[in-house]
């Protein structure tokens, strides 16, 4: 393993030991410890953030301010990881007059942009669906030129692919349509898309996480015209935003990267949007979690094939 590994790996073991020790510290007010023992902590908080500063400063260029986009479509699925990253809320020119929500995190050697498409100022409701995920992702790429994009966000999944409510699973191959139907030679294939997505079979392999094909359709529910084009598109992961984001990410060829858990199963005869609002709770607590485990493998592996982009 590299130095530069090594140094990244170290300051995210130290950043773990400093949020202890903050926790440690919020625990003990009032609870009866010594003005000696709570200055001992206090010192131990401000030789930890001196390490890390000084860690900071020997990192290479290279591991620095690699930009990550995270886009989610409605803040329910956005909120548990925003909370976890202490992410602050900006107001960037280029977000003015729509509704989208952006934030900001530090996370080690990573700099986050995370953006919400936010409520439809019309209709009152979440913005869901491909136009304004495209629209958004276009917006991230133009203005801040991310090194990978990950589309993280709730899915529905399949019994009788033996996914479970709550799987945390990473596309792979392509994000694909299945409700553009086109019934004119080469327009077809225009409205299915296939539109790449990053390689992450390492980064699968090594956080042990399942994997499947995204299929993006701009309705909740699945029509037997749609189970028809997510059959034959070998789609795994019936979802309302990836391929409007992979299109965008074509264009630039700039990685993607789709994260998402399972909140309700296609191929089940309960409504949709019942297994929804039953799950998401469950299912977007293990998305923020496994999220976190891939920001870390993605700060301690810049080299890693996830950050070359798709082909």
């Amino acid at each position: 393993m590299s130095n530069k590994h090594t140094i990244s790996e170290i300051r995210h073991q130290l950043s773990l030991l400093l949020a202890s020790y903050q926790t440690v510290n919020e625990e003990i007010e009032g609870a009866g410890i010594t003005d000696d023992a709570k200055s001992l902590l206090r010192n131990s908080n401000l030789n930890l953030n001196q390490l890390l500063d000084d860690l900071d400063m020997n990192i290479s260029p290279s591991l620095k301010n690699r930009k990550v986009f995270i886009q989610f479509a409605m803040r329910i699925e956005a909120e548990p990881v925003l909370n976890r990253l202490n992410a602050k809320q900006i107001y960037p020119e280029w977000s003015k007059g729509l509704p989208f929500l952006i934030y900001e995190a530090h996370f080690e050697t990573l700099d986050l942009v995370i953006g919400i498409a936010g409520v439809d100022p019309k209709h009152d409701v979440d913005s869901i669906g491909s136009v304004p995920a495209a629209v958004l992702a276009q917006l991230a790429i133009a203005n801040l030129g991310p090194k990978l994009i990950i589309n993280a966000g709730t899915c529905g999944g399949f019994q009788s692919k033996d996914h479970q409510i709550g799987d945390v699973m990473i596309g792979t191959d392509y994000v694909a349509f299945h409700h553009r139907r086109i019934n004119i030679p080469k327009m077809d294939e225009y409205g299915v898309g296939k539109y790449p997505v990053c390689d992450s079979s390492q980064l699968r392999k090594t956080l042990e996480l399942k994997s499947g094909i995204v299929t993006t359709g701009d309705a909740l529910d699945c029509s037997k015209e749609d189970e028809a084009f997510i059959k034959a598109n070998g789609g795994t992961l019936k979802e309302m935003e990836g391929a409007g984001i992979g299109w965008v990410c074509s264009l630039s060829k700039t990685p993607l990267l789709p994260l998402k858990t399972v909140t309700d199963f296609v191929d089940h005869p309960a409504d949709t949007a019942e297994q929804f609002f039953a799950n998401y709770k469950v299912s977007v607590e293990h998305l923020t979690k496994d999220l976190v485990r891939v920001l870390q493998y993605l700060s301690a592996n810049p080299k890693d094939q996830v950050w070359i982009r798709s082909v």
